[in-house]
C-alpha cells in the first residue's frame, strides 16, 4: 500500500467515536481504498454512533465491517468512476450473498443506495430470495438500486406479498441511468438490452411490487421490465407523484390505459420507449398536469423532424 493510502487508512481507523456522518470519495488523486480488515485493520470499530455513511468509488468492501455500525440509518455505496471496478470481499456471488446476510442486522436503516455495485450472476434460482434482504429493515423508506444487474426471476423471488410488506417504503429506484432527480435521469438513462427470458421483472411482478409497497411516492423502473408485462396495478399507487418507466413495456396501450390515469403525477419519464406513438405521447401531455411528462419518445422526435423538413422545403 502506497504512503497516501496508508495515511488515508490510518485516518479512517482513528476517527472519533462521536462521529455521526461520514462521506468518503475514494478516487481523489487516484487513491483507491479497500474497506477490509486486511487493508484497514479495525475499520469502523470505533464508530458505533455513525448514522450516515457514503462511500464513492471504493475498490472493495467486506460487508462484515458494516455490522460495526449498529446506529446506521443511511447507507450509500456508489461506483461511477470508470477507472475503478468495485467488488465485495469476497468477490462475485459470495460477496453479494455476504452483504445479504449483513443487511438484516442494520435494523435502523432508513435509506439504502447501492449504485453500480451488484452484478447478478446468481447460479441457483433459489438464492434470488436472498435479495429480499435489500428490503429487510422495518423502517426503510427509500431504496435506490440504479445501475445494478439482477437476474431473471428477481421480481417474483423478492416481491412476495405474503412475506414482504413495506407500507413505509416511499421511494424505489431500479434500472439504468444516473441522477438524483427525474430531469437528470431522462438525460442519462441507458437502454439496457436483455435477452428474451432475462428481464428482472416480468408478468405478475408489478402486481407483486404494488402489493408489497402500496404507499410509494416515487418509482423508477427504467428498462428492467419485460415487454408485455401488465402494468395496470400501477393505478393502485394513489400516493405516487413521480414515475419513470422505460423500454418497450411502455406502448400505446400502457400509456393510454394506465399512465394516463395516474393524474396525480407531478413527473412522468418514459425512456427508450420505441413502441410509444406520437398520438399516445401527446395524449399523456393533454391529460397529465402541465410539464409533468418528461423523457424520450423516438416517434415524436421523428415526427417533429419530418414536420421541420417539410416546412423547410415549403420555404
Amino acid at each position: 500500500m502506497c504512503g497516501g493510502l496508508q495515511r488515508a487508512a490510518g485516518a479512517l481507523v482513528e476517527l472519533p467515536a462521536s462521529l455521526t456522518s461520514l462521506k468518503i470519495i475514494c478516487h481523489v488523486n487516484l487513491q483507491w481504498l479497500e474497506f477490509t480488515d486486511a487493508r484497514m485493520p479495525g475499520i469502523f470499530n470505533s464508530l458505533s454512533n455513525l448514522q450516515h455513511l457514503e462511500l464513492y468509488d471504493a475498490l472493495s468492501l467486506n460487508p462484515h465491517v458494516l455490522t460495526r455500525l449498529p446506529a446506521l440509518t443511511c447507507l450509500r455505496i456508489e461506483q461511477y468512476d470508470i477507472k475503478g471496478f468495485f467488488e465485495f470481499d469476497p468477490p462475485g456471488e459470495a460477496g453479494e450473498m455476504a452483504l445479504m446476510t449483513v443487511l438484516p442486522q442494520l435494523s435502523q436503516l432508513q435509506q439504502l443506495q447501492l449504485s453500480c455495485v451488484l452484478y447478478g450472476g446468481v447460479q441457483e434460482p433459489l438464492q434470488l430470495f436472498n435479495y429480499s434482504a435489500l428490503f429487510s429493515a422495518s423502517c426503510l423508506t427509500a431504496v435506490n438500486l440504479m445501475e445494478c444487474e439482477f437476474d431473471p426471476g428477481f421480481g417474483c423471488a423478492v416481491f412476495a406479498p405474503d412475506v414482504l410488506q413495506l407500507p413505509q417504503l416511499l421511494r424505489l429506484q431500479m434500472g439504468w441511468g444516473f441522477g438524483d432527480d427525474i430531469d437528470r435521469l431522462t438525460n442519462s438513462a441507458t437502454n439496457h438490452f436483455y435477452d428474451k427470458e432475462e428481464w428482472p421483472l416480468g408478468p405478475g411482478d408489478i402486481e407483486r411490487l404494488v402489493r408489497c409497497c402500496p404507499n410509494l411516492q416515487q418509482l423508477w423502473l427504467t428498462t428492467v421490465v419485460a415487454p408485455g408485462t401488465p402494468m395496470g396495478a400501477l393505478t393502485a399507487l394513489t400516493a405516487l407523484t413521480e414515475l419513470a418507466v422505460g423500454g418497450d413495456v411502455v406502448d400505446d396501450a400502457v400509456a393510454i390505459g394506465v399512465l394516463a390515469h395516474l393524474t396525480q403525477l407531478q413527473g412522468l419519464a418514459t425512456v427508450f420507449s420505441e413502441a410509444l406513438s406520437v398520438y399516445a405521447w401527446q395524449h399523456l401531455e393533454e391529460v397529465l398536469p402541465c410539464g409533468a411528462v418528461l423523457g424520450q419518445c423516438r416517434a415524436l422526435f421523428e415526427w417533429q423532424g419530418d414536420e421541420q423538413h417539410e416546412q423547410h422545403a415549403a420555404d
